[in-house]
């Protein structure tokens, strides 16, 4: 399978250089986003796909989310953390529309529950 996307195209996104980091923490990360948008489209779907251009712009989102700045913290929204851990990748709702419409999913709407 194909990545989703390259390490140089991650180091442009974050405008930074990656070399310093970890190579088997980047592929770690890039094999669980790729796992993420897999189950959220579904396996046998994702699979089949033969371009998965049009899943990068989430995936690099999200990758950029899991990697501390240079200052070792990573922002959330307006919300900064220390990041001594980073959890495992989350896509947000919006992203997970993304990742469906990139799948050639189509939802005339969706339904949120309501969390109260």
């Amino acid at each position: 399978m194909a990545d989703i996307y390259t390490n140089a195209e991650l180091a442009h996104y974050m405008q930074r250089d990656l070399t310093g980091m970890n190579a088997d923490t980047i592929v770690l990360h890039r094999s669980l986003i790729t796992e993420k948008i897999r189950l959220e489209v579904g396996p046998a779907r994702f699979d089949a796909l033969a371009d998965l251009a049009g899943f990068r712009p989430v995936a690099l989102e999200v990758a950029s989310r899991m990697y501390p700045n240079p200052g070792r913290y990573r922002q959330v929204g307006a919300i900064t953390y220390a990041a001594e851990t980073i959890g495992p990748p989350k896509l947000t709702e919006d992203e997970k529309r993304e990742v469906r419409q990139a799948a050639g999913m189509s939802s005339a709407f969706s339904v949120t529950p309501d969390p109260s």
